[in-house]
């Protein structure tokens, strides 16, 4: 996946499996989605923005992000 369409489609992918994991409250969803953004993510960012330090900055913002959805369905869930 050296291609700036393979990278975009993996970043659409991971995308719409944690939002339709969040919809329907669905952790196990949402570990799938969290673990494939982190694995993408880092990859779009160097292949993109190459020698800069955005990559740490926007995985410290996702990691946030995705560890308060992953508690918010927790405690949502019934």
């Amino acid at each position: 996946m050296t291609y700036d369409a393979g990278i975009a489609l993996a970043l659409l992918t991971v995308t719409g499996v944690v939002f339709v994991a969040v919809l329907a409250r669905a952790l196990p969803m949402f570990g799938v989605g969290a673990i494939g953004i982190l694995m993408i993510v880092p990859r779009a960012v160097n292949e993109w923005f190459p020698g800069e330090l955005t990559a740490p900055f926007v995985l410290l913002g996702l990691g946030g992000g995705l560890v308060a959805l992953a508690v918010w369905i927790a405690r949502s869930r019934k």
